[in-house]
Formats: structure tokens, C-alpha cells, sequence
């Protein structure tokens, strides 16, 4: 149970920083449509972030420790 809940968090801090950079990448590109998805990654990098890090605990996601 606790390694289910460590790499879920562990999945949802990635996806948060990943959603934050790319959409930082992405609007600074200066192409409109790029810089609206740039930008509506970085608005919801959080609520993605919960939905990745709950998907990873109820589902397992195929995420393990070393050695378990």
C-alpha cells in the first residue's frame, strides 16, 4: 500500500513538471495554437497531476519499486 501511494506521488510530480515545461516550450513558440495548448498545460499541470497520480494508485499503472 505504501509503495502504491510513493509512486503514485512520484508519477504525479512528473507529470506536473512535464506539463509545466512543455507548455513553457510550447508558448513560447509564438505559433498560436501552440501557445494556446502551451498555455492551457500550465494552467492545469495541477489538476493533471492529481488525475496521473490517481490513475497510478487505483490502476497500478505498471510502475514498481526495484525489488518488489
Amino acid at each position: 500500500m505504501l509503495n502504491r501511494v510513493i509512486l503514485a506521488a512520484i508519477a504525479g510530480a512528473v507529470a506536473f513538471l512535464v506539463c509545466i515545461f512543455v507548455g513553457m516550450l510550447l508558448s513560447a513558440t509564438g505559433i498560436p495554437i501552440a501557445a494556446t495548448i502551451g498555455a492551457f498545460l500550465t494552467q492545469w499541470a495541477a489538476a493533471i497531476a492529481i488525475l496521473v497520480a490517481l490513475w497510478q494508485f487505483f490502476s497500478g499503472g505498471g510502475l514498481t519499486l526495484p525489488g518488489k
